[in-house]
C-alpha cells in the first residue's frame, strides 16, 4: 500500500504541465452554475421585484401565502448536475493516472458524465442515494 507522500508524488508527476486544464475543467461546473443564476435572476427576479411582489414580504401573512413551505426540487436538479460533473470530471483523471488519456480538455471532459454509456448509472445511483 502506497504511502500519503507517494500518492502526492503521483499525482503532482502526473499533472506535471496540465495544472492549469486541470483547475479550469474543476472550475466550469461553478462556472455554469453562477451562469445559470444570473440567468434566472434576470428573467425570474428582476421583473418580480418591479412589480411589487416583494413589497410585502416582511408580514408573515405574506409568506404563508406565497408558499412558505419552500421545496427541494432544486436541491435534488443541482445535485444530479453535480454527480454528472463529478463524475466526468472523476473519469477524466482517472483515464490520465492510467495512460489513456495524455490531455486535458476543460470544456468537452467536463461533460463526460452527461454522455455514454454510464449516465443513466449515474442518475439511478444519485436518485437512490437521496432516497
Amino acid at each position: 500500500m502506497k504511502s500519503n507522500r507517494e500518492l502526492k508524488a503521483e499525482a503532482k508527476a502526473i499533472l506535471r504541465g496540465r495544472w492549469k486544464d486541470s483547475v479550469l475543467m474543476c472550475i466550469v461546473p461553478t462556472l455554469i452554475s453562477i451562469a445559470i443564476a444570473l440567468v434566472i435572476i434576470v428573467l425570474a427576479v428582476i421583473p418580480l421585484y418591479q412589480s411589487g411582489m416583494f413589497n410585502d414580504l416582511g408580514s408573515t401573512d405574506a409568506v404563508n401565502s406565497a408558499g412558505g413551505s419552500g421545496g427541494s426540487g432544486g436541491g435534488l436538479i443541482s445535485g444530479l448536475f453535480s454527480a454528472l460533473f463529478g463524475a466526468g470530471i472523476s473519469w477524466t483523471f482517472l483515464d490520465i493516472l492510467r495512460g489513456k488519456k495524455q490531455s486535458i480538455q476543460p470544456f468537452s471532459d467536463v461533460f463526460r458524465g452527461f454522455s455514454g454509456a454510464f449516465v443513466l448509472g449515474i442518475i439511478v445511483i444519485y436518485i437512490l442515494s437521496t432516497i
